[in-house]
């Protein structure tokens, strides 16, 4: 929304800068955790906060530069890949014996749970700054590296988990491979909802703030940390009670959570088209609005000055005073009214008709009459 509002990028470029971020994520996903069980989580991980504070500094002086914006969004999206993939296995392996006695899927649920309270903190923290702070394009991006360098000295001290015995022997070709790709489930179940897992996000982070942003035009960038913080929250809490909604060998809660998508979706749909008239939908109604009408997301709109009907009001008001009286002392009643000038009755339908009006018509007829 920033790239949009204040530096007038094409909502064409903004996709792109949104899809270079997955440019990244993808690789790191998928290379990052055969990688960091053949040469251990930290010799993985400890290159991410560093990739990330580069990104930071890139994006932050990089303003309206597409191309410097495009490279910052691809290193963003590999140290999140490698914090996703790595950092996950890592505080999950941290949860269980030797080195916590937790119960069974703690490290799961801490895992899921901290990356989504990171993302939600950091929507949190950024959308303020971006908005009302100094310096909007930089102050943010700068308090992330000085959080991610935190960060950076914690992943150094925290101890390994994956030691030579237990580490990968195979060739990197064959950790790559999948083996339930074939199954039954995975294939009719969790292929199907996967594209909804960023799907979802993607509408509620991207899609819906740069829809609404024109309705919002007081702090769209507010507004749309907002959508982000609210959408995360939801996510952390449904990860407590997800385990209860889920039974094992059933697909409940992936139809659960598909009818919650579902009404999600519509409601995005709903609040986008609140303030418009229903007809606009139909095909060719948005490029020819009614008159006197605000079209969507113009701004520099002026509405039309309505057609001045003083002459109809004029007519009723005077025709009013020659209604028979009531009560036979109202001696004004009875009272002959001059209408004005400029008014006069058309015999066909009584209605006001000004004499410029008139007298085109008259000369209209003239000339018809000499043909």
């Amino acid at each position: 929304v920033m790239y949009r509002t204040q530096h007038h990028l094409a909502q064409v470029t903004v996709n792109v800068l949104l899809f270079a971020y997955v440019l990244g994520i993808i690789p790191a996903l998928l290379i990052g955790g055969p990688l960091s069980d053949r040469y251990g989580r930290r010799r993985l991980l400890v290159p991410a906060p560093y990739i990330a504070m580069l990104a930071s500094a890139v994006l932050a002086f990089a303003h309206a530069n597409v191309t410097v914006l495009f490279l910052g969004r691809v290193l963003s999206g590999i140290a999140l890949g490698l914090v996703m993939a790595v950092g996950s296995s890592w505080i999950k392996e941290l949860s269980s014996p030797p080195h916590d006695d937790a119960p069974d899927g703690t490290g799961a649920k801490r895992a899921s749970m901290s990356l989504t309270a990171g993302f939600g903190l950091g929507a949190a923290f950024a959308g303020p700054l971006a908005q009302w702070a100094p310096y909007p394009d930089e102050l943010s991006y700068l308090v992330n590296i000085v959080v991610t360098a935190i960060a950076a000295v914690l992943v150094l001290r925290t101890p390994e988990t994956v030691d030579a015995a237990s580490r990968s022997t195979s060739s990197l070709r064959d950790d790559l491979r999948i083996p339930a790709i074939g199954h039954r489930r995975f294939l009719f179940v969790v292929l199907p909802i996967a594209p909804w897992v960023f799907g979802a996000a993607a509408c509620a982070y991207a899609v819906l703030p740069a829809l609404m942003s024109s309705h919002v035009s007081s702090a769209p960038i507010a507004f749309s940390a907002l959508l982000c913080v609210v959408g995360l929250t939801c996510g952390f809490l449904v990860q407590s009670v997800g385990r209860r909604i889920d039974s094992p060998g059933t697909t409940r809660a992936v139809r659960v959570g598909l009818v919650v998508l579902v009404v999600g979706m519509l409601a995005g749909s709903r609040a986008q088209h609140r303030h418009r008239d229903p007809r606009q939908l139909l095909p060719g109604r948005r490029l020819r609005p009614r008159d006197g009408e605000r079209p969507a997301r113009d701004p520099t709109y002026r509405r039309a000055p309505r057609p001045r009907r003083a002459d109809g009001r004029v007519l009723r008001r005077h025709l009013s005073r020659l209604r028979r009286p009531r009560d036979h002392g109202d001696a004004r009643a009875g009272r002959r009214v001059q209408l004005p000038r400029d008014v006069r009755v058309r015999r066909d339908h009584g209605r006001a008709v000004p004499r410029h009006r008139r007298h085109r018509r008259r000369r209209v007829l003239l000339l018809d009459s000499l043909r």
